[in-house]
């Protein structure tokens, strides 16, 4: 498993999609305005697996047992909010 950095102010796009395509974990901290983060399947218009909605000055984790599996790699796409976090892909 390796962890990826996944930081910026939204709308931005964070590209993992040669990083891997399973998700065993993400965590995230939102430091700006409310955060919404899709996390889509291999590009900005793919299939959104996951969405995340965080308040201002709050941050979350998950982690799965079985991980999420993104055929075409993940892609993160952050749609507002400052976000600082990774993700745990293999």
């Amino acid at each position: 498993m390796a962890y990826q950095l996944v930081a910026g102010t939204g709308p931005v796009n964070v590209d993992l999609t040669t990083k891997g395509r399973r998700l065993a974990s993400w965590q995230f901290s939102n430091i700006t305005a409310a955060m919404v983060l899709n996390l889509r399947n291999g590009s900005v218009g793919g299939d959104i697996v996951a969405r995340i909605n965080l308040p201002v000055t709050t941050s979350a984790s998950q982690s799965y047992d079985t991980p999420l599996i993104f055929p075409l790699g993940v892609f993160v796409e952050i749609v507002t909010g400052t976000v600082v976090g990774s993700v745990d892909l293999y």
